[in-house]
């Protein structure tokens, strides 16, 4: 992981948690994701627990994070909280998605290059 992927995950995963408005769109796609499992679909669906790999579109480097469900995650075992705003922008995601985040004065972009459930992850 480069230090800019590094800063990026540190700036956005532990540091500020989303607002109401954000809050209430992470509602909505937790109850999509439960719709998905309840389907059978969830395998190819960033939920809690999903561990993705992402090519930071702006460094051209690769990153690997696991979503978390508590609002104190731990960027440096690459744990990122639903709660944060790269957390909920990476909920419900899906592989080949570009991700976009704004930052203050700039913006971070990520390709989603692959999602694996909790339950299958094997390494």
């Amino acid at each position: 992981m480069t230090l800019h992927t590094r800063k990026a995950l540190l700036k956005n995963a532990r540091v500020c948690l989303i607002g109401p408005r954000d809050l209430t769109a992470l509602i909505g796609k937790l109850e999509r994701i439960e719709r998905l499992r309840s389907s059978g679909h969830l395998a190819q669906v960033a939920s809690i627990g999903s561990t993705l790999k992402l090519l930071d579109l702006e460094a051209d480097s690769m990153a690997k994070l696991t979503l978390v469900a508590n609002s104190q995650s731990s960027p440096d075992i690459h744990e990122v909280s639903i709660f944060s705003p790269l957390g909920s922008a990476l909920l419900g995601a899906v592989s080949g998605e570009v991700i976009s985040l704004q930052n203050f004065a700039r913006g971070c972009r990520y390709l989603v290059i692959s999602v694996v459930d909790a339950d299958a992850e094997t390494d």
